[in-house]
């Protein structure tokens, strides 16, 4: 779910307003900017065309971590990872349609 390029954008910020973790990156960005950028990221970094990449490369079991906080949300998640447990869904249904196992 997460790359080191949604964190870029806080490289020449003050450490009170730096995220180097998803804890910091809903914090310092607030729940609707860090939900925002959040959709966007899910939307793009895992495909069907990614998934069939794996696939064709012998890879058969897909790892996905996953954080308490997209079940029952807590400061400063709240908000802020809305929509995760519909990605990790549509992430296992596309897996599962290519033949990975997860």
């Amino acid at each position: 779910w997460i790359t080191p390029s949604l964190f870029y954008q806080f490289e020449d910020r003050p450490s009170s307003f730096t995220a180097m973790d998803m804890f910091n990156f809903c914090r310092v960005l607030g729940p609707a900017e860090g939900n925002r950028q959040l959709r966007e990221h899910w939307r793009k970094w895992v495909t069907e065309a990614d998934l069939k990449r794996l696939v064709s490369q012998g890879i058969n079991t897909l790892r996905v971590p996953v954080g308490d906080w997209m079940f029952e949300p807590y400061e400063p998640y709240t908000g802020c990872t809305n929509g995760s447990v519909d990605e990790l869904h549509r992430l296992l249904h596309l897996s599962h349609s290519v033949g990975l196992k997860v």
